[in-house]
């Protein structure tokens, strides 16, 4: 576990480097200057003329790398009560680390466009670029992020299980997962196999759809089923 701890410690320090470094968040409102003596540079070409730091989320690979870490914190012969917490705490760091990188995703988005208080002095290249008005996917993750959180710490408790059954050998017939972990792991489980299902079923629904269209068939398919 403190192998962990010093992990996540450092991907913190990482991050915290991204989040108050001041080149940072002055790259992310850049605009070039030679757009002010009329080049001709859209809404994304003044997005894709800043440097690469200042578009980076940040946040977003923290909760992709950071739930592992905490996922394979906790050994198997730790106590029910330590590896339901240890998925607990995936689970809620995942949540509110995915809420970040959303509420980062669209500052980068909006950088140059959106005139903000604290920055008196930023260009700022007002060309209806900005699209501050779409706040759908904060409410949603807000709302709904947990369920995300969950499944995405399910898989990586799928894998934990199978690392620790097969090649530690920690876990055998005998071993038990806490309520938590299965009722977290049955759904990743779940969700899994409906993508899987997708991603399989949707080239023959593609292929099927084109077949009855060259037959001439697919009119009065959709006749008989509208």
């Amino acid at each position: 576990m403190k192998k962990s701890i010093f992990i996540i410690g450092l991907l913190l320090i990482s991050v915290g480097v991204f989040e108050f470094h001041p080149a940072v968040e002055r790259g992310r409102i850049f605009v070039p200057q030679d757009i002010y003596v009329g080049k001709d540079c859209g809404c994304d070409c003044i997005a894709n003329s800043r440097p690469w730091y200042s578009t980076f989320n940040y946040w977003q690979w923290l909760w992709i790398l950071s739930v592992p870490v905490i996922v394979f914190s906790v050994k198997p012969n730790a106590s029910k009560w330590l590896r339901a917490g240890k998925t607990l705490v995936a689970i809620l760091f995942c949540y509110w680390l995915m809420n970040m990188s959303q509420q980062l995703f669209w500052d980068i988005v909006n950088g140059p466009f959106y005139v903000r208080q604290d920055l008196p002095d930023q260009p700022v290249w007002d060309m209806g670029c900005a699209n501050i008005a779409d706040g759908a996917s904060l409410v949603f993750t807000f709302f709904f992020g947990w369920i995300y959180a969950s499944i995405y710490t399910g898989w990586w408790e799928i894998v934990w299980y199978q690392y620790h059954k097969r090649r530690t050998g920690l876990i055998d017939e005998n071993f038990k997962r806490d309520i938590l972990t299965r009722i977290v792991v049955f759904i990743s489980r779940l969700v899994a196999k409906l993508i899987l299902f997708v991603v399989i079923a949707l080239p023959f629904a593609v292929a099927g759809y084109y077949i009855l269209g060259w037959l001439g068939l697919l009119e009065q398919l959709k006749s008989f089923l509208f």
